[in-house]
């Protein structure tokens, strides 16, 4: 929880004076003369670091030296604006995102990887993106990894706090194993960082992104052309909703791996093709 202070403060420099949300830098890597420019969002109870392993294989593949490689932390994690004023809905990180976006002043074209709850508020972005805004991005493609979209009718059947024992019980399997060092290492594999379990910014983006009943709708009039990578095992995310949509729309190319919600090596791999795709493209 953040100071009464704290939160004066930032509502007065935002609100009253108007000055735009924004989002911290969490990773990058900058090439000389890029050709192109990848930005990553982490999901919920996590932050930049969730894409680390991702850049690490990445950074190793010469073909990709000229692609600059960014992750941001989302408002309320990571080194982000942490305030419990904020909503923490799609407007709130559009908002911070179109601002990010506009502060890097890219000059090549565009690639979006989102894991999570970073998946959904990228196909949220993309869908309300006019075809001015798109052009100007220069979008090339997008992949969204492990969304847990649900339909609205599942959203208002689901047993309460479904999702927050869920995500809990990842963290509570760490804390409970006898061996101190194989909890930890669980924790390092895991995306999810138990110290946001109890902020503002989980709560409130538990509610307006993950559990938004708009969520399955957006999928399914998305119009951008758009990779889903899911993990068959993933214990987060209803598989069927994805088989349904990627069949009603074909914008969207649904990739089953082997898995769960984390960024697993066969996610990385995928990501990391279809970058080479969107380079190479771009080089020839």
């Amino acid at each position: 929880m953040q100071s009464k202070s704290y939160n004066f403060w930032t509502y007065f420099y935002h609100k009253t004076l108007g000055r735009p949300l924004k989002l911290k830098i969490g990773l990058s890597r900058r090439a000389k003369n890029p050709a192109l420019t990848v930005i990553f969002l982490h999901g919920i109870s996590a932050n930049s670091s969730t894409w680390r392993a991702t850049f690490s294989e990445l950074i190793k593949n010469q073909t990709l030296n000229r692609v600059n490689l960014i992750s941001f932390d989302l408002l309320g994690f990571g080194n982000s604006l942490k305030a419990d004023w904020l909503d923490y809905n799609y407007s709130d990180y559009e908002s911070a995102l179109k601002t990010s976006l506009k502060k890097l002043r890219l000059k090549t074209p565009v690639v979006f990887v989102g894991h999570s709850m970073g998946s959904l508020i990228l196909a949220n972005f993309i869908k309300n993106l006019t075809k001015t805004e798109l052009k100007r991005l220069n979008l090339k493609t997008a992949v969204l990894v492990s969304p847990p979209v649900l339909k609205s009718k599942e959203v208002a059947s689901l047993p309460d706090k479904f999702y927050l024992k869920s995500y809990s019980s990842l963290h509570s399997l760490a804390d409970s194993l006898p061996i101190k060092t194989l909890a930890g290492f669980i924790s390092k594999i895991s995306s999810f960082r138990r110290e946001y379990l109890k902020s503002t910014a989980f709560a409130k983006s538990m509610e307006n992104i993950i559990l938004n009943p708009r969520n399955f709708a957006t999928f399914e009039n998305l119009e951008f052309k758009t990779t889903v990578i899911h993990g068959r095992f993933d214990p987060l995310v209803f598989g069927p909703n994805l088989e349904s949509l990627a069949k009603k729309n074909k914008n969207l190319e649904l990739i089953n791996v082997i898995g769960d919600h984390d960024i697993t090596s066969r996610k990385r791999a995928k990501i990391e093709e279809i970058i080479l795709k969107a380079v190479k493209d771009e080089v020839i």
